[in-house]
């Protein structure tokens, strides 16, 4: 009789633990088929190149898919190997590593950045480090010399008016983050690449590269493509980022190193949480912008989340309520799109899936 029982204990365990895994297999089949039709979907829409995408949850990648081309002409597909351009969302790198300093207390939020600098135009100099961080510093756009030399560029944004005076709003723009790097130099005696592959990449260098010319061929890096100007056909583009302006843009990065860097961001390896809690708080705008000490802000469903995009090609959010991350990189569209608005999707979609499988437990 007890072997009987314990044959029927044996039995129900089984049974239950075959069924929650067939459970989880249908929830994870489902979640790849939902994410698939709507990558497939978004990409015909904007006519997007190719896509590396990857969702982590609970510390876990529960989505991680290459889609499309790397390349067009040679009909490359992606790896592991491949390297996206970041564009701007090279500032999540940037930003964190200026927490890092703030963290070590070599530097402050409330400094003037002319304790840093000491060759700022007289109207610069009691412009502070929070309003680089929060593009709050009115300051003009060097973009607009991003085809001159260094000193050019220097010698033309140097003359050019302030917009606004600090914290009076938020106002996107390159220079905020060429000061950023310069600080970070002066304050380490390091280049800002330099600087974030060994502090950031530890132990998986190779993952990210520092390269803002387009045209160079460099092994892995996916082609980009765009459609400028408007022909209605794709293009490589020829774009260059020049060194000085790699604070702001010019990383790229595989997936795989992405995903790295987001665990050991999420257990608070390359900053601590002090300084996490930082980088999320709201600035305070006269003028209200949804946007904080490095990164943006994005409420979804009544719920915060954070990150950072690029070139209206790639993107990085967080969702701390919800403990995920989502990678967004691309190689480029026909048609420009908002990266935002395409993680908020994908968000919705693994909301939407978990939460019937914790219906049908």
């Amino acid at each position: 009789m007890k072997k009987i029982s314990l044959y029927l204990i044996l039995t129900i365990v089984l049974f239950a633990c075959n069924k929650e895994k067939k459970q989880k297999v249908n929830t994870i089949n489902s979640l790849e088929n939902k994410i698939d039709q709507y990558i497939s979907d978004v990409s015909e829409e904007f006519g997007i190149v190719g896509i590396g995408t990857a969702i982590i949850k609970d510390g876990k990648t529960i989505h991680k898919k290459y889609y499309g081309k790397a390349n067009l002409a040679y009909d490359i597909s992606f790896s592991d190997s491949t390297f996206f351009q970041l564009f701007s969302t090279t500032k999540i790198f940037s930003s964190v590593a200026i927490h890092k300093l703030i963290e070590e207390e070599k530097l402050n939020l409330e400094d003037e950045i002319s304790i840093y600098l000491d060759d700022l135009p007289l109207a610069w100099r009691n412009i502070k480090v929070e309003n680089l961080l929060s593009h709050s510093s009115g300051l003009p756009d060097i973009r607009f010399y991003d085809k001159d030399s260094l000193q050019v560029a220097k010698s033309k944004i140097y003359k050019d008016s302030i917009q606004f005076s600090p914290g009076k709003k938020w106002d996107y723009n390159q220079t905020n983050f060429w000061l950023l790097d310069r600080i970070l130099e002066k304050i380490k005696g390091k280049r800002f690449a330099e600087f974030i592959k060994e502090t950031q990449f530890k132990d998986f260098e190779s993952s990210t590269i520092f390269n803002g010319n387009f045209s160079h061929i460099i092994k892995n890096r996916a082609t980009n493509y765009f459609d400028y100007p408007k022909q209605g056909i794709l293009r490589e583009s020829n774009y260059t980022i020049p060194k000085y302006l790699y604070g702001a843009s010019g990383q790229n990065i595989t997936l795989d190193g992405f995903i790295e860097w987001n665990r050991k961001f999420e257990n608070n390896e390359l900053i601590n949480q002090n300084s996490k809690s930082r980088i999320f708080k709201q600035f305070d705008f006269e003028k209200h912008s949804d946007f904080g000490y490095g990164w943006g802000i994005v409420k979804l469903n009544n719920e915060l989340s954070y990150g950072f995009t690029g070139g209206k090609s790639t993107g990085y959010r967080i969702f701390p309520s919800k403990n995920m991350s989502i990678i967004f990189l691309t190689n480029g569209t026909k048609r420009g799109m908002s990266i935002d608005k395409r993680i908020n999707r994908i968000a919705r979609i693994v909301e939407s899936e978990l939460s019937k499988k914790a219906e049908k437990n």
